[in-house]
């Protein structure tokens, strides 16, 4: 009975102890030690700039498909044969600014960035012998025999993102870094097509679509660095974002050389897009003075260096086919936008 007593006792105040507030916290403190740059200054000023060549690609994006049937002027008698026409992966320079400050909360960051894209592909084709070509942009009776396509895409983006974010460590190797934010962006599209037609009476014909959107959402994701030593680290970074996305315009517009023209709009239109981004790369940072002898000096400012490949995917956002599809009295699903490519990042953190 007493050796019992004695147990009992001491599992109680091993159990006690297990659930002290101190100890867990200290736990916790262990678990999620900062990975924030701290530098002389508190404030931790972070001005970063990354220089983009990224590739936009769009579904439902096709210019047209080949046919190869003479003797018969209306293409919808014949059935398609030959290739698909359409936009190559061309790459454009772009460019993305940005800011963090050191906050005395719990060592959070917030922060901001700024993106700043425009892309442009172009097409040629000419249809020779017996061969022409039919495009889905025209509808109706625009949809005829065509002899050469000549087309272009612009896209425009500007995104910015305000953010709070806590590096922390994850044990020895491996820092993650939580975000939570808000997402602004406007994407703008503009599709023509130009076209000659396989019959004399007409010698050309137009179609010009246009997208113009704006919206605001919620950012979640985490960035995670894993530490190879000497300042080098891999980074992956995987982010979503659920824009709620104002249409302000979308505009579907027909001519032709004799005078004959269609157009259809729908303005003001809202929904939720989601957007989805991710990236993997490698990044270096390290840390510099400003002067020798005093080693308050020493962790003046640091420097990062990061180069990565990234990928985004907006969801549903090729309304202008959509559209088209109105028009030609069929349904289809607003295709996705996709941007990939390279980005080189420089950041100061004072």
């Amino acid at each position: 009975m007493k050796r019992l007593i004695i147990f009992s006792m001491t599992g109680v105040s091993l159990l006690a102890s297990l659930q002290d507030p101190s100890d867990i916290n200290k736990l916790a403190r262990e678990f999620s030690e900062s990975a924030r740059c701290e530098t002389r200054d508190p404030i931790g000023l972070s001005i970063n700039v990354a220089f983009n060549e990224y590739a936009a690609m769009q579904d439902a994006n096709e210019i047209g498909f080949k046919g190869n049937t003479a003797d018969s002027f209306y293409p919808t008698h014949n059935a398609p044969e030959g290739s698909v026409v359409r936009f190559g992966n061309n790459y454009h320079p772009g460019f993305q600014v940005g800011f963090s400050l050191n906050t005395p909360l719990d060592k959070w960051n917030f922060g901001g960035e700024y993106l700043w894209y425009r892309g442009h592909s172009s097409k040629e084709a000419d249809a020779t012998g017996t061969e022409y070509y039919i495009s889905p942009l025209f509808i109706g009776t625009y949809s005829v025999a065509l002899t050469s396509l000549n087309a272009d895409w612009h896209l425009s983006l500007d995104l910015i993102d305000l953010y709070l974010t806590r590096p922390y460590y994850s044990g020895r190797k491996l820092t993650v870094e939580p975000l939570l934010g808000l997402k602004f962006g406007s994407i703008r599209q503009k599709y023509e097509l130009n076209a000659d037609v396989l019959d004399e009476a007409w010698d050309s014909q137009t179609v010009e679509t246009k997208s113009r959107s704006f919206g605001v959402g919620p950012k979640l994701g985490c960035q995670s660095n894993f530490l190879m030593g000497k300042g080098f680290s891999i980074i992956g970074d995987l982010f979503t974002t659920l824009l709620y996305t104002r249409y302000t315009s979308i505009d579907a517009n027909y001519t032709n050389s004799v005078g004959q023209a269609a157009f259809i709009t729908e303005n003001n239109y809202g929904t939720v897009r989601p957007i989805l981004d991710a990236g993997i790369g490698l990044g270096w940072k390290g840390y510099f003075g400003m002067g020798s002898g005093d080693y308050s000096w020493h962790k003046t400012f640091y420097m990062s260096l990061t180069a990565a490949y990234n990928f985004s995917l907006f969801f549903s956002q090729n309304m202008e086919m959509a559209i088209v599809s109105i028009a030609d009295q069929t349904q289809s699903t607003p295709g996705n936008l996709y941007l990939q490519g390279l980005s080189v990042g420089l950041d100061f953190i004072f």
